[in-house]
């Protein structure tokens, strides 16, 4: 089946939020840095006693997989009632939001791409996860907690071709973009923001 072709599934740990993704992610990518990883811990431990809850983290990493504006379509009623977010210290931005149904890290919409926690992605029986053709890398190595344990594929920042191809995504002004009533929808009130304590400097 040709990649574009191929029927995704997002859906929190309970269920009750889901997204219709169309296609492959246009990039795959475990982050390493100290920010990813921190809120991903802290939805974790928030939400440790929640059954249903989906992590944000694989082998301690954060995993993340890119989707286009049009590979992507809202299953299910969301509002941003339905919706937590966090931010990394007191200065840091609330853009990593979470569902408050169980917790499930969600990840960021943006205006030119959709960030999605990949734990979330499942095929299109939403059942089966999904797992990339190729291994994803371990981007930001230099900003881990510990980068001599950070396996290989791993790159201190991220890979040359990588970076080219998120960067002619997000800066091309006559490419897809993300409706700005669906934004509304899939993002927190920023006011609301939970500080992820800074642990690391």
């Amino acid at each position: 089946m040709p990649e574009e072709d191929r029927s995704l599934v997002w859906k929190c740990g309970c269920g009750k939020t889901k997204l219709k993704l169309k296609g492959e992610p246009f990039l795959v990518a475990n982050c390493c840095c100290h920010s990813c990883v921190a809120a991903a811990r802290f939805l974790d431990e928030k939400h440790s006693s929640v059954k249903d809850h989906t992590s944000g983290l694989i082998d301690g990493l954060a995993p993340f997989s890119f989707f286009k504006p049009n590979q992507v379509e809202l299953d299910t009623e969301l509002s941003p009632e339905l919706f937590g977010c966090v931010k990394v210290g007191p200065k840091g931005k609330p853009q990593r939001q979470y569902v408050k149904c169980c917790g499930t890290q969600f990840g960021s919409a943006m205006s030119a791409c959709w960030g999605l926690n990949r734990n979330a992605v499942f095929e299109q029986d939403g059942e089966t996860k999904f797992v990339p053709a190729a291994t994803p890398v371990n981007i930001m190595k230099k900003y881990a907690f510990n980068p001599e344990d950070i396996p290989e594929p791993s790159s201190n920042m991220m890979p040359f071709g990588d970076m080219f191809k998120v960067m002619s995504i997000m800066m091309n002004p006559f490419g897809p973009s993300v409706d700005k009533a669906v934004l509304q929808k899939v993002t927190a009130d920023p006011t609301s923001a939970e500080e992820v304590p800074v642990t690391w400097e």
